[in-house]
């Protein structure tokens, strides 16, 4: 869709240049196509909820399926890129979006991507200290 929008720069760089009235359709239509094809994809998008249960993250669609790999790609603070692997499955790309009503779950669930991201999908280490603080 970026590069469709991308390609009609020229013609609008070049407002007082003539062009062919077929490069102009050609234009809209590769424009048109290509939004209508991000709206196909984004439709079949896949649809769940990334969970993590202190130890392991789940992909839960119908039912849990446990995450083998897990990596951050991209955080716009209200928008996260994940990829996604799981046993014997291709690897999945994920937009993250939070629920609304709910900016405490989205922040514990971004914080949660960081570490795991940062040191892997091991648990978190346990605290032994009563105000539950790590040393």
């Amino acid at each position: 869709m970026s590069l469709a929008l991308l390609s009609l720069f020229p013609l609008a760089w070049a407002a007082d240049t003539e062009f062919p009235a077929w490069a102009v359709w050609g234009q809209a239509l590769l424009v048109l196509l290509a939004g209508i094809g991000a709206a196909v994809v984004w439709r079949r998008s896949p649809v769940g909820t990334l969970r993590w249960d202190g130890e392991h993250w789940l992909w839960v669609v119908s039912q849990d399926h446990a995450v083998s790999g897990l990596r951050m790609v991209f955080d716009f603070q209200w928008l996260v890129l994940v990829s996604l692997q799981r046993a014997g499955q291709p690897l999945l790309w994920l937009w993250l979006e939070p629920v609304h009503g709910t900016p405490h779950n989205w922040l514990a669930l971004r914080r949660a991507l960081v570490h795991s991201t940062h040191h892997g999908l091991r648990a978190p280490p346990q605290s032994t200290d009563p105000e539950g603080l790590l040393p």
